[in-house]
């Protein structure tokens, strides 16, 4: 199965989640899922698009954060890098791959890691 069609599958599950809006959790990992083929693909505003709306469902999913600052990372928004990486610091006291994920996120000029 080709990336492409992978994308068509989580789009039409995402469309089916969103339209009967009985199931969060469901469109949320749809969401964050295809936001991960975009990232493949290098269809970067399209994946901050979908962990934005992951994030509209749960604000503190840190793939969904960690996602969204890749792929900022990825068109150089190193400021919106750096907000998705304190929020995931501040996650980091209670999630040890939260933190693991802000380190992960090294190409931000106004973020430190501190292991």
């Amino acid at each position: 199965m080709t990336l492409t069609c992978t994308t068509c599958r989580y789009q039409r599950a995402g469309e089916m989640e969103g339209a009967n809006g009985t199931d969060p959790v469901g469109l949320l990992k749809t969401l964050v899922n295809r936001a991960l083929v975009f990232l493949k693909t290098s269809e970067f505003v399209a994946c901050i698009r979908d962990c934005d709306a992951a994030l509209c469902v749960d604000p503190v999913y840190s793939k969904a954060l960690f996602r969204r600052a890749t792929a900022k990372a990825k068109i150089e928004d190193w400021a919106g890098v750096a907000a998705d990486a304190a929020v995931l610091q501040a996650l980091a006291t209670r999630d040890a791959a939260a933190l693991q994920v802000c380190c992960d996120v090294r190409h931000a000029p106004l973020f430190s890691c501190s292991l």
